[in-house]
């Protein structure tokens, strides 16, 4: 089971370090309103606004995604060695997808409502 151990881990490692570019990029202001990355969403995409309003409001949760997810793919490695029974490393690797998709969900939420407000600010100029 350590494979399975160890191909959770890797996959938490390559999207946490994904995010931390992201969180960077968005950090640098090197992250313009695009058709491939970032939170692309209906009010995110709405104008340049929204698009700067929506990924500055998410930075908090992509700063804490990233070493969170890293830790969570530690724990997973060091469970998956551990483990005596397949399941449980079934269920460490499982929850763990879990707390990072859960929160990069919030971070969309987040993301949206701020690009809203944005926009709707705009138009009202």
């Amino acid at each position: 089971m350590e494979f399975a151990a160890i191909s959770m881990s890797i996959g938490l490692v390559v999207i946490s370090g994904i995010l931390a570019i992201l969180a960077k990029s968005i950090t640098r202001g090197e992250l313009p309103p695009n058709a491939e990355v970032g939170f692309r969403t209906k009010a995110t995409k709405a104008s340049a606004e929204a698009w700067y309003a929506g990924h500055d409001a998410v930075l908090p949760y992509l700063r804490a995604v990233w070493p969170i997810g890293l830790g969570l793919a530690a724990i997973t490695l060091v469970g998956g060695f551990l483990a005596s029974a397949d399941w449980v490393v079934a269920a460490l690797g499982g929850a763990a997808y879990l707390v990072v998709i859960a929160l990069l969900m919030a971070a969309t939420v987040t993301a949206n409502r701020a690009a809203r407000a944005a926009h709707t600010a705009s138009q009202n100029e």
